[in-house]
């Protein structure tokens, strides 16, 4: 099974791999805000929501967009592969997703300094 994987110390764009055998690939990342409209966006933020990714969309929740974005990933063939990193790596957290992630892959985060 594929994951994203990060370090609390370093973050997800950080160029030193996260661990052993993780490796550096481009995914679509989901991008989304509670604004009602692009121009919304842009008026609070200054900066025009469509000028970066692609497939823009206005929903009930509000404006989304897919943009492609480096993540570290590993592929853990087992639960003893995923044992195996929290040997060798500690605190290790699980989560389904961020919400900013690639919808495609769970997170892992090597818990190695305090995040809120």
């Amino acid at each position: 099974m594929k994951f994203v994987i990060e370090r609390a110390s370093s973050g997800y764009y950080d160029e030193t791999p996260p661990c052993k055998n993780s490796i550096k690939e481009t995914l679509t990342a989901y991008d989304m805000y509670g604004f009602k409209s692009f121009e919304d966006y842009e008026n609070h933020t200054g900066y025009n929501f469509l000028n970066e990714g692609f497939d823009h969309k206005v929903s009930a929740n509000g404006i989304c967009r897919s943009i492609k974005k480096d993540y570290w990933t590993i592929e853990l063939a087992s639960l003893e592969d995923l044992l195996s990193l929290v040997n060798s790596e500690g605190r290790v957290v699980i989560a389904s997703n961020s919400g900013y992630l690639p919808t495609d892959y769970p997170e892992l985060l090597i818990y190695d300094d305090y995040i809120e």
